[in-house]
């Protein structure tokens, strides 16, 4: 399976979901998708695992109804019986992006805005400051570090458990960022396989 972000961005974002298609998802993740509040975070998430149950069928040939999610002690989900397919999710208010790889690899995907310097100071480490202030776009400098070390955290389901400060993410290899229009979206993966990963827009079909 080679790696891969799959990226769309969604036009009809606050319409009415379609219920047909909570037919393609557990009765767990159903309930789930129910409980939001707005209509843009169910789409978003209802979205991004129908294509994660799109791309697991066409690699693997299984039957919809024959794909089982469970959660790691991190609390990340994985494909059951299939070890090597890891996949994570990202999404931002009108677009996500969905990684694959056989090794675990974390995503994040976020809207190239106005940088938060104050947020900068909190989080970002002295190189990762000095490669912020020397960009001659500050805003995508902001928000390449930001998507890096959210892709971090999230590729092993760690969280907020470890200081964003405590690492640094400027001059390592083990990143990847991609350019999408106004969206920004980086990939981390602890494997030399990162290097080869495309990005793939992708029109939804649901």
């Amino acid at each position: 399976m080679k790696n891969e972000i799959l990226f769309t961005e969604l036009s009809n974002i606050s319409d009415k979901v379609d219920d047909r298609l909570y037919e393609f998802v557990s009765e767990e993740k159903k309930a789930y998708l129910k409980n939001f509040k707005y209509i843009v975070d169910c789409k978003l998430s209802l979205y991004a695992e129908l294509l994660v149950r799109q791309k697991i069928m066409n690699i693997t040939g299984i039957k919809n109804e024959e794909i089982i999610f469970s959660k790691g002690s991190n609390g990340k989900p994985f494909l059951v019986g299939y070890p090597k397919i890891n996949f994570n999710i990202s999404h931002t208010r009108n677009a996500l992006a969905v990684a694959f790889s056989e090794e675990e690899i974390g995503v994040d995907i976020e809207r190239a805005a106005t940088a938060d310097l104050q947020v900068a100071k909190r989080c970002f480490c002295d190189a990762e400051l000095d490669y912020l202030y020397k960009h001659e776009n500050i805003n995508s400098a902001f928000f390449e570090i930001w998507t890096k070390k959210e892709a971090y955290i999230k590729s092993s389901g760690i969280g907020l458990n470890i200081p964003l400060k405590s690492f640094c993410v400027i001059g390592d290899s083990r990143y990847k960022t991609f350019y999408a229009g106004d969206y920004i979206i980086s990939a981390f993966e602890d494997s030399d396989r990162l290097s080869r990963t495309e990005l793939t827009p992708v029109i939804p079909v649901f």
